[in-house]
């Protein structure tokens, strides 16, 4: 049952011309920039019109790239995709841990030197349990949206 829906919203040539991977590019940088700003709604002390659309604005962001073709072959399993969507997959998802890796890495290093070489205080930012969970949220996002960013980016356009 499942290859029957696998093989309707398989990756077509349509996914992947130059218009198409330029919407895609655009949703996906979108995306990526504006859920740090909708994570931090609370600190920018924002009007509920404001926090409104900026959510709607991100949402509207996300839907094409959720209900998308690549990011519907990017979530299957190995045993349901071709050789050419597999090997897709892995580098998108490798791209995706090295990079969230690397962000992590960056900060915890980042975070000691500030705090052995200089005056700052980081105990001063006084993270809350909410902070540490909309900070945990982000990377789950940020692991979920990298692929298709990377797919989107990468991929070269068939001839229209």
């Amino acid at each position: 049952m499942l290859n029957a829906f696998y093989n309707k919203v398989r990756i077509t040539e349509g996914a992947l011309t130059r218009s198409a991977l330029l919407r895609l590019r655009v949703f996906t940088s979108l995306a990526l920039i504006s859920v740090p700003i909708f994570a931090s709604f609370e600190k920018l002390h924002l009007t509920e019109g404001q926090k409104t659309l900026g959510t709607v604005i991100i949402f509207a962001c996300l839907l094409p790239l959720i209900f998308g073709r690549i990011m519907n072959t990017l979530t299957r399993t190995d045993k349901n995709l071709d050789e050419w969507e597999m090997r897709l997959k892995h580098k998108a998802e490798s791209f995706a841990f090295k990079t969230v890796f690397f962000a992590l890495t960056l900060a915890v290093f980042g975070g000691v030197l500030l705090m052995r070489f200089s005056n700052v205080d980081l105990h001063a930012l006084s993270l809350s349990r909410a902070d540490m969970i909309t900070m945990l949220g982000l990377i789950i996002y940020c692991l979920s949206l990298l692929p298709v960013t990377y797919v989107a980016w990468t991929q070269k356009p068939l001839a229209e």
